[in-house]
């Protein structure tokens, strides 16, 4: 006579313990940051960067007129550098983003020395307009 092979129930105990339990919340907390960061960098960041630049760009003065107050409010903050050319002053506005490996937006404007805009560009400034702007201030 053959014997039953029902199996009986039994008491194993599982192999994910408490540890892996929190290495995995750890983990899925960490890639939920992550995730937020880049969703507020795309939904939230750029746009408004881009926007800021787009109305930088936009504000047209009178070649006389001093407009590194009007550009300055218009991106929303000071020039994040500044530097000298010749004759001519060049900002630089760099909207950050939220992850530290990102580029972040730039947006360039060319005063003279009267502080009229002569030249706005949306990002940084190529080198060849660098030496173009060198050569035309001497």
């Amino acid at each position: 006579m053959s014997r039953s092979t029902k199996a009986k129930p039994s008491k194993q105990k599982s192999r994910y313990n408490t540890a892996f339990l929190v290495r995995m919340v750890v983990l899925l907390g960490i890639a939920a940051v992550v995730g937020g960061g880049a969703w507020y960098d795309r939904a939230v960041l750029i746009p408004d960067a881009d926007a800021k630049i787009k109305r930088v760009m936009q504000l047209q003065t009178l070649p006389g007129e001093d407009a590194r107050e009007p550009i300055a409010s218009a991106a929303g903050m000071p020039p994040s550098s500044t530097e000298q050319l010749g004759s001519f002053t060049i900002d630089e506005y760099r909207f950050p983003r939220i992850l530290p490996f990102l580029e972040p937006r730039v947006c360039s404007v060319v005063f003279n020395e009267l502080g009229g805009v002569v030249e706005t560009y949306a990002g940084p400034m190529s080198k060849s307009d660098r030496d173009a702007m060198t050569n035309r201030g001497q």
